[in-house]
């Protein structure tokens, strides 16, 4: 049953260190879009998309 469990979450958690390393790239390496899609083997809007996901506001949050 655990087994099942951990292959539900991979899909996720693989969609979240991608998600994280993009912001990492685009934030503190200050790479192009175009440089991040080349390295993580990304379509350019996918990366586009990711960072516009990451710097949405959170609710509740200040701006």
């Amino acid at each position: 049953m655990m087994r099942l469990h951990e292959e539900c979450h991979r899909p996720l958690l693989v969609k979240q260190a991608r998600f994280a390393r993009v912001l990492e790239l685009w934030h503190i390496e200050q790479l192009s879009t175009h440089s991040i899609a080349a390295r993580l083997e990304l379509s350019e809007e996918e990366v586009c998309r990711l960072i516009e996901e990451g710097e949405k506001p959170v609710a509740g949050e200040w701006q």
